[in-house]
């Protein structure tokens, strides 16, 4: 895997598309322990779930996410700023086989056209 291609890609969808987001927030609860999702905290250092100062509110958004219900668009702003620092973790809870998908598709150079404009149209515009 190449995370110099990956790993921009999957910060920038955790800050700006909502259904990275609802489903990185749910994902990072459950990597917390069970003491962890139950006291709203990060009690152990073992890089899984959330940091400290993310613990209580990245939780209760989960919860809302795990109740049947979408982010408010200021939940999502929040969010939008918190989880883009745990985009490895995201990462290495994506299957093989679909981070191989997506590192192809991202490596496929993309063609863009050049546009023909007749200068002269320019010209006359103004």
């Amino acid at each position: 895997m190449k995370t110099n291609v990956i790993l921009p890609y999957v910060k920038n969808q955790l800050s700006i598309n909502p259904a990275w987001a609802e489903k990185a927030l749910v994902r990072l609860y459950e990597l917390q322990t069970a003491d962890e999702q139950d006291s709203d905290t990060a009690a152990v250092r073992n890089g899984q779930g959330f940091n400290g100062r993310d613990a209580a509110f990245g939780s209760s958004l989960a919860r809302w996410i795990q109740s049947g219900k979408s982010l408010s668009q200021k939940q999502l702003g929040f969010a939008f700023k918190m989880l883009p620092k745990y985009a490895g973790q995201i990462i290495q809870c994506i299957p093989a086989n679909k981070l191989a998908e997506l590192e192809a598709k991202l490596a496929t150079p993309v063609v863009v056209e050049p546009i023909q404009i007749d200068t002269r149209e320019l010209e006359n515009a103004s």
